[in-house]
């Protein structure tokens, strides 16, 4: 199974939740079954860490965030991953629009509709705020992480 989140810079949500569920699937001793990775929807970061207060932050947990590199989302990705969460309502209708094969549309999925199924909104992006409005973000994604795994070990494990 490949697992891709995506954002708008990746550098601070989609990095967290791909960080989060490789964290958790190493702990459950399930992380040969799924491959889980991060991209953006834009260009504005690529090659650049991860924002200095999300590498911060998951450190606080034991998550190690700071060998994350942003980069865009690609066509290849849309076709190679079985799944891709949005971290963002104008990330999810980005995605939809470079997804070519209607029956790819299956694996677009909203992050928070993983937390609260019908809601389709978005993460919060801390990126516009202080180092303590990550802290919350980073809550709400590993809630978000930990069902996502939670599945695959019911389905995989």
């Amino acid at each position: 199974m490949k697992i891709l989140f995506v954002c708008l810079g990746n550098i601070c949500r989609s990095p967290m939740a791909d960080a989060i569920t490789l964290h958790l699937l190493k702990q459950r001793k399930l992380d040969h079954l799924v491959k889980v990775d991060s991209a953006g929807t834009n260009g504005y970061h690529i090659g650049e860490t991860a924002d200095k207060r999300a590498i911060r932050t998951t450190m606080k947990h034991g998550i190690d965030l700071q060998y994350h590199r942003a980069r865009r989302i690609s066509s290849s990705d849309l076709e190679d991953y079985d799944v891709i969460y949005t971290m963002a309502d104008d990330v999810h209708y980005q995605v939809q629009k470079l997804l070519k094969r209607q029956q790819d549309i299956h694996k677009l999925k909203w992050f928070m509709d993983v937390l609260v199924p019908g809601k389709k909104q978005s993460v919060p992006d801390p990126w516009y705020g202080d180092e303590a409005g990550f802290q919350p973000v980073y809550e709400l994604i590993y809630s978000g992480c930990e069902r996502i795994v939670n599945q695959i070990e019911k389905d995989f494990g």
